[in-house]
């Protein structure tokens, strides 16, 4: 079973003798791919078509987790291993701003409007600007002060204008909305707050807390109104459901093992989530009843569960041996196998996938080398390979 903390996250010559790109911007054209290799030292603009970089250039530190793409996917914010937070504009591959946040980085989460950040650093949390001004800083504490914990995740929730955050010890979800008309914060019982009887705080960048009965592995925000938290404790532990809004668990499917982090998606007015267990099946539920609607037999034992909105497939990742792994195909509509992709190699974690979701790309690491696979979900067409730099990961801009 993965660590928590996965679950929930020489070159420099080169540089120079690769043309500056004037602009990048999403919708300009061609298909373009951030991608990090380089165990996390370098940075490049790929043309997925083409699978040509645009431009390549080193990161001033290596960069740890995922990168915060802004909405334009202009620019990136990227956490760095020795604490810094830098900005760097894709378009010239420049660093635009730098501060030191704070040791151990977690990970980061962008607004929706790419004017708030919220970076996690071992056992403290930060609300950066755009501009890497700190705006409020949060110690990862129980509500008295007792109970500290590492982050194990940051999220950012679109439709709620918050950010959601998970511990490795704290048996809490928080939420931190920026929002500045969200509704203010009751930290005494909930149901009561209406009587006047626990003392309210701001809800814009205040910590709503909703408490749980063991920290959760992992989780997944609903596909719909993201008002539930999908999550687990323990391997093939049963999916949990928490309301936001309410704050607290409504609902545990038993016939739901989870052993890695559930994908939930909206498709055709419904709200689904995909789970995968040891046993090798996809077990797919519905929100409102929550109840199992289709269960997929799997090849092997899933490492992940991958979608996106504008997908019309779940993707299901497996490595059926030491040299060979497999993308499988779920259609979201039908919930029926639509085909696979083999892949040569192992594969070395999540997948990312194309801005409209027609193709996945795969890092992997083969005998001779780490590199990309870029699966199409059409079967007819075959998987493509770019050889890259140490433990590569690749994200749609």
């Amino acid at each position: 079973m993965p660590s928590r903390r996965r679950l929930l996250r020489s070159a420099a010559a080169l540089a120079a003798l690769l043309p500056p790109v004037a602009r990048v911007a999403r919708g300009a054209g061609a298909p373009l791919a951030l991608l990090l290799d380089d165990d996390g030292r370098r940075l490049a603009v790929i043309d997925t078509a083409t699978l040509e970089p645009l431009r390549r250039w080193p990161v001033d530190g290596a960069a740890h987790g995922e990168p915060a793409l802004t909405p334009d996917g202009r620019e990136a914010f990227l956490a760095l291993r020795d604490g810094a937070i830098a900005r760097y504009d894709l378009g010239s591959g420049a660093r635009t701003a730098r501060v030191q946040a704070g040791a151990d980085p977690r990970g980061l989460a962008l607004a929706g409007d790419g004017q708030w950040l919220l970076a996690a650093h071992a056992d403290a949390l930060t609300v950066f600007d755009r501009e890497l001004q700190p705006l409020r800083r949060y110690s990862a504490a129980s509500l008295d002060g007792k109970l500290t914990s590492p982050v194990a995740a940051v999220f950012h929730a679109a439709g709620r204008r918050s950010f959601i955050v998970a511990f490795d010890a704290l048996p809490e979800l928080w939420e931190i909305s920026y929002d500045r008309a969200a509704p203010p914060i009751f930290d005494g019982l909930v149901h009561d707050y209406r009587m006047g009887e626990s003392i309210a705080s701001s809800g814009f960048l205040g910590v709503r807390r909703t408490p749980l009965e063991e920290p959760f592995t992992a989780l997944a925000l609903d596909g719909g109104g993201q008002r539930h938290v999908l999550g687990f404790a323990a391997p093939d532990a049963a999916l949990d459901v928490v309301n936001l809004d309410v704050r607290r668990r409504i609902a545990r499917l038993a016939d739901l093992p989870c052993s890695v982090a559930p994908a939930a998606f909206a498709v055709q007015g419904r709200t689904l989530a995909a789970v995968a267990g040891t046993d090798a099946v996809l077990r797919i539920a519905e929100a409102g009843p929550w109840r199992l609607v289709r269960s997929v037999a799997l090849p092997g034992r899933p490492l992940f569960v991958h979608t996106q909105a504008r997908s019309p497939h779940l993707w299901v990742g497996l490595q059926l041996n030491a040299d060979e792994a497999m993308l499988a195909i779920v259609d979201k509509a039908s919930l029926a196998p639509a085909g696979s992709a083999a892949v040569s190699g192992r594969l070395l974690g999540d997948i990312a996938l194309s801005r409209d979701g027609s193709q996945a790309w795969a890092a992997v690491r083969r005998e001779h080398g780490d590199g990309l696979a870029l699966c199409p979900a059409r079967p007819a067409h075959a998987v493509r390979w770019l050889p890259t730099a140490a433990a590569p990961r690749a994200w749609a801009l």
